[in-house]
């Protein structure tokens, strides 16, 4: 039986393959010694260098550039979110306060009923003074005589089960007192998740790490040429990355390439309209809160139902007629829907009051744009609007409120929605007298140019409903209501 000997047979592979092995050879054997040194030499240049430097400078730029990138936006969207929480706990400390007072809990059930349909929130828990829960998003966690406690609160249950898991940061605790006269009287508790969030950015690292994988192995195989053009598209992402970082989530990547840097390209402007859409989920959650807080001021008063909703159109399609930046027509209709916010803070009795309100009254009911403003600023996205909604009824000639200011000085904003607010007010009836028609509204606005109002607004306004635009409004929040 013949038996196989590696020995021999690599000895045998190199007899025929390499004659120069042989000992007699001395010429062969010198020139296998040249040809190693010339590879040692070639691993060793100054383009293998640059290679090697380029993959090593490829692979960190596009790290450190990417996760610096998620980083912001993740913690951009976090606060985002949780901006959101202490609108709607702020809203909730509010909304509930006489209600907590009175144990009242079919109101303070609705409360958190309605607050609950965000999909963000994973529970919400209303105490009183006693720190005792007289309502929780989940029924069985309400009790009139058990105090919540560190360590059996549902907050912390739910609290120490996300910190279990892989993300501790999974939740958010948002916690506003209910306060009466400065003192406090209960507590509103909500807990919110980041779940979506955290999805989303682990999608995102995962695509760039397939991505990276690519280009480090194209990185470490390519040559000095290929590496020097693959350095201008790194720049244009890099350049993306910084723009994205800044709050533009518009940028695009043209992709003129299918390697792998076209695919990183790919990667990114994935990344960059998944960022996109999360964040305009976050402001179309801003927007539905915000409809719930004037929802909530006009259910306050049937009289004005819808007004919030209509002076928001009427600013809206001024605004568009303006010829306003995208920027300036988002603060418009944030500000002409909270307008009226402040009345939350303005009793009942003086809101619903069916005549005409006492000197003292009126003092009180003027309050409501300082009182908007105090609710806003506890918001920081809500800064800019909360000044917008202060001067909404300061007039031109420096005779309105609450500051007086003249002229320029209100803000371009506050003066459309004093038109478009003023104008439905005299077109809509009230309990002291009944509506205008809108020919005789417009009259009154044309009468108080220059002195009450912005003579081009007044004169723009016109033109819209010489062209039927506030009719066919009007007819489309009739039909709603």
């Amino acid at each position: 039986m013949v038996t196989f000997q590696p020995i021999h047979f690599l000895r045998k592979i190199k007899s025929l393959s390499f004659p120069f092995y042989s000992k007699g050879n001395g010429l062969q054997r010198e020139k296998l010694k040249t040809c190693k040194t010339s590879l040692i030499f070639s691993f060793y240049s100054l383009k293998s260098k640059l290679i090697a430097l380029f993959t090593f400078l490829f692979f960190m730029v596009i790290f450190i550039v990417f996760f610096v990138s998620l980083s912001q936006q993740k913690q951009l969207l976090s606060e985002e979110i949780e901006k959101r929480g202490k609108i709607t706990a702020a809203f909730l400390a509010l909304s509930a306060r006489d209600a907590v007072l009175e144990k009242d809990l079919l109101t303070l059930n609705a409360l958190v009923g309605a607050t609950q349909k965000d999909g963000d929130i994973l529970h919400i828990a209303i105490l009183d003074h006693r720190n005792v829960v007289i309502m929780h998003s989940d029924v069985t966690k309400i009790s009139s005589h058990q105090k919540i406690s560190l360590i059996n609160s549902p907050i912390t249950q739910v609290r120490s089960k996300a910190q279990n898991q892989k993300n501790p940061n999974i939740t958010i605790k948002i916690t506003e007192p209910i306060q009466m006269d400065g003192k406090k009287i209960g507590e509103v508790n909500l807990l919110l998740s980041k779940k979506g969030i955290e999805d989303l950015i682990q999608d995102a690292k995962i695509n760039l790490y397939k991505t990276m994988g690519l280009g480090l192995v194209l990185g470490m195989t390519g040559i000095l040429l290929l590496a020097k053009v693959f350095l201008k598209p790194v720049r244009v992402l890099a350049k993306a990355t910084q723009e994205i970082a800044e709050g533009n989530l518009d940028v695009f990547v043209p992709i003129k390439a299918r390697d792998e840097i076209g695919r990183l390209g790919s990667s990114f402007n994935i990344m960059t309209s998944k960022l996109k859409f999360a964040y305009e989920e976050v402001e179309r959650g801003n927007i539905a809160i915000t409809l719930a807080l004037a929802a909530a001021v006009e259910a306050k008063d049937p009289y004005t139902r819808g007004h919030c909703g209509r002076v928001s159109a009427y600013s809206i399609r001024l605004g568009k007629f303006m010829g306003l930046s995208q920027n300036e027509k988002k603060e418009l209709e944030l500000a002409s829907i909270l307008h009226d916010i402040g009345k939350i803070g303005v009793k009942d009795d003086i809101l619903t009051k069916p005549g005409r309100l006492t000197l003292k009254e009126m003092q009180i009911m003027q309050l409501h744009p300082q009182i908007g403003r105090q609710i806003m600023e506890k918001v920081e996205p809500l800064h800019k609007i909360a000044e917008y909604t202060l001067f909404h009824h300061e007039h031109l000639d420096g005779k309105g409120y609450p500051q007086g200011l003249k002229g320029e000085k209100i803000p371009l904003i506050s003066r459309i929605i004093t038109i478009a607010d003023s104008f439905d007010a005299m077109s809509t009836s009230r309990p002291y007298r009944e509506a205008l028609p809108e020919g005789q509204a417009i009259e009154r606005l044309i009468k108080g140019k220059g002195r009450q109002f912005d003579p081009d607004l007044v004169d723009y306004f016109t033109k819209l409903w010489e062209s039927g635009v506030i009719h066919e409004i009007r007819n489309q929040y009739s039909e709603n209501e």
